[in-house]
């Protein structure tokens, strides 16, 4: 067949697929964008998780891993984690890790072509990873994270501070966060061997913020054992639920719109209002947890500014310093109204 003729099918081929591709981004586009409801209260739905998954702890193959192209990153990922952590915190870890396989995603067609920005994706229901594009082994401590926080129940999938059903996408929770959380640990735990680009800055300052308020050792147990109602838990005692679970999807909201050269001006005062709901809740959390604590108040309020001006440091977050210390002051009105009402 002709030289000409070849490259006239190919890029007929090219063509076609393209199109495809953008039709099928286009129309799942017209069903998630919405904008004017998406973070309302009454379109957040409550996952309530089942227990932790138990399963004995088993000891790592590293036979069957040595076979794997990706031999020494995943092999250095096991002895990082397995140093750090208890087996109880590794229960996921151990359940996945002997079963998990990896894919050099070379072949498809969305690499080849360049179609696709993903780095690389975790699959639960088949406990694998497939890799694309550059830097592949920094990409790949990130999805290592997924695989030893996610167990499967039935349809139901857990992973990190992330549900979602296999039958229902409309259920799906908590990707925000767990995005965020999981590339912290990446850097935190990974940082010195691999230098790492991350698509979800923001995401990661509201998490280490929210682990601030939480304690690093604690949510770390959290996130490695799938237990975002024991994260639930926590926050609950500093925050109403409901200003808790729109917290969750306003950072899932963040994470699937977050992208100002494809929005128009309406809706990005949306996304800068869900922002800086985001930036308000972590400053109330903050003050009625420390609030709780038995120390001085001197230390308390040393505490309290510490928190709301680091807040302040990031523009990101579109709260100054000013406005933090305005929400502080409406708490402590709260608080007087509420302890007179009981005191009467």
């Amino acid at each position: 067949m002709p030289l000409g003729i070849v490259s006239s099918l190919l890029h007929l081929f090219v063509s076609i697929y393209t199109f495809y591709v953008v039709f099928k981004v286009s129309d799942k586009i017209k069903i998630n964008y919405k904008f004017d409801k998406d973070f309302f209260d009454k379109n957040v739905v409550m996952i309530h998780l089942p227990k932790e998954l138990l399963v004995e702890s088993k000891s790592i193959d590293f036979d069957r891993i040595n076979e794997n192209k990706f031999k020494d990153t995943i092999t250095y990922f096991c002895v990082v984690l397995t140093n750090h952590f208890d087996r109880d915190t590794l229960n996921c870890f151990y359940q996945n890790i002997n079963s998990l396989i990896v894919k050099d995603n070379i072949d498809s067609l969305d690499d080849l072509f360049n179609l696709t920005d993903t780095l690389g994706i975790y699959y639960n229901q088949d406990n694998s990873i497939k890799l694309y594009k550059k830097n592949k082994r920094a990409t790949l401590y990130h999805e290592l994270f997924h695989m030893a926080s996610s167990y499967v129940d039935n349809n139901n999938m857990f992973s990190g501070f992330s549900y979602s059903n296999k039958n229902d996408d409309s259920k799906d929770f908590g990707d925000g966060l767990n995005e965020g959380y999981t590339d912290l640990l990446t850097k935190r735990y990974f940082g010195n061997v691999e230098v790492f680009e991350s698509d979800y800055d923001f995401e990661i300052l509201i998490a280490s913020f929210l682990e601030e308020i939480v304690g690093k050792d604690l949510m770390e147990k959290l996130y490695l054992t799938a237990d975002f109602q024991g994260l639930m838990g926590i926050l609950k005692t500093y925050a109403y639920e409901d200003e808790i679970r729109i917290f969750i999807k306003d950072l899932d909201f963040v994470l699937k719109y977050n992208d100002e050269d494809k929005l128009n001006k309406k809706n990005i005062k949306i996304l800068n209002e869900v922002i800086k709901n985001i930036s308000e809740f972590l400053v109330r959390t903050n003050y009625r947890k420390v609030s709780m604590m038995d120390i001085s108040d001197d230390v308390k309020k040393r505490l309290i500014n510490s928190f709301n001006r680091k807040i302040d440091k990031h523009p990101g977050l579109l709260l100054s310093l000013d406005s933090a210390n305005k929400i502080i002051e409406k708490e402590i009105e709260r608080n007087k109204l509420i302890n007179g009402y009981y005191s009467r």
